[in-house]
């Protein structure tokens, strides 16, 4: 999962924070932000951050959604694996790290499908009751808190998607993040 076409926007990015902290934040010793949801039409330099907020995924159909399975065949069949090990063995740990970020399966689980919607020629469709990824022949996500996948059908998730795509959680910096930021 090598090849990033977004890392040279990113490296921009982290540079211009690294260039600018210290006059956003001054002299302070922390500050707290408020983040962008998942779900924006936003852009940067031409760039949608949408594309940009989450890790690069290649694959087709089949393999995003075999990916997807992966990662919930250990909870739908108990004792057959494990999740984080499953998925960092079939795609990067940045992938592992931006699911992971949160302690919540349900929530790690809609961040992974919207990382594998970002994958060429996928597509995410998202409604009330609903957040599903279109990619070729294959179609996989959550549909009323039910799985919907190749293997893992009917599985139960609780996760209110919705709130987890356009939520625009707080997060605090110390000064010195923006100077530590990805060179």
């Amino acid at each position: 999962m090598s090849g990033d076409p977004a890392q040279v926007i990113i490296d921009r990015i982290a540079f211009l924070l690294r260039q600018n902290g210290g006059a956003v934040l001054g002299r302070k010793k922390r500050t707290v932000v408020q983040t962008i949801p998942l779900l924006n039409d936003l852009e940067f330099e031409g760039h949608k951050l949408r594309v940009l907020m989450s890790p690069y995924v290649t694959g087709s159909g089949l393999e995003t959604e075999d990916i997807f399975d992966s990662w919930l065949w250990p909870v739908h069949r108990p004792g057959e694996g494990d999740s984080v090990t499953d998925l960092r063995e079939k795609t990067s740990d940045e992938l592992v790290s931006f699911v992971t970020h949160v302690k919540d399966f349900g929530v790690q689980t809609v961040r992974l499908l919207y990382a594998l919607s970002g994958a060429e020629g996928a597509k995410l469709e998202i409604t009330p009751e609903s957040v599903m990824v279109h990619h070729g022949e294959k179609s996989y996500g959550i549909i009323e808190g039910r799985v919907y996948s190749r293997f893992c059908d009917g599985l139960k998730i609780d996760v209110d998607h919705m709130k987890v795509l356009t939520e625009c959680p707080t997060q605090e910096l110390f000064n010195t993040d923006y100077r530590h930021a990805p060179r």
